[in-house]
């Protein structure tokens, strides 16, 4: 079996415009504190710029990153900190690749609990779901879907 490689960094104007808005209101809370006639101090300061610096890093060098090959599925990603999961062949009950929604699903992008299962996203609305033998749900976005699921079909995994 040949090894599936994909990277997805978060990129879509979607994400970026909700990023901006939380920008935006972080500035404004820095320059017109809410119900206060009063400049805010330091230490409130000092917590809203780190909050937001925090956040636009988080979304800039975040990452997706998924390889399949002969022992199973590496999902690796990084938000504030990296981590991830991999999931082996025989754990699998079914795969497919098809369209998910993951506002509805599971709340938006990137490492998302929900009622649905679990995803890892960075944008879009294609993706790997996995179902595993214990009845749990693991959805992987792609911004490739033709590529992977040639790639399954071809090594008999789909």
């Amino acid at each position: 079996m040949k090894e599936y490689k994909e990277t997805q960094k978060f990129n879509s104007p979607l994400v970026w415009f909700i990023v901006g808005i939380a920008v935006i209101g972080g500035i404004v809370a820095l320059y017109f504190p809410a119900g206060q006639k009063e400049e805010l101090t330091l230490i409130p300061k000092l917590f809203i710029i780190s909050a937001l610096i925090t956040l636009i890093l988080m979304f800039l060098y975040g990452y997706l990153k998924t390889s399949i090959d002969e022992s199973g599925i590496k999902i690796e990603m990084r938000m504030l900190f990296r981590f991830g999961r991999n999931i082996l062949w025989d754990d699998i009950q079914s795969i497919k690749v098809d369209k998910y929604r993951p506002i509805l699903e599971f709340g938006g992008w990137g490492y998302r609990i929900g009622w649905k299962g679990v995803a890892y996203n960075c944008s879009g609305n294609d993706g790997l779901i996995i179902i595993l033998k214990n009845g749990r749900k693991v959805v992987v976005g792609t911004q490739k879907p033709d590529e992977l699921k040639k790639f399954l079909v071809e090594n008999g995994k789909n």
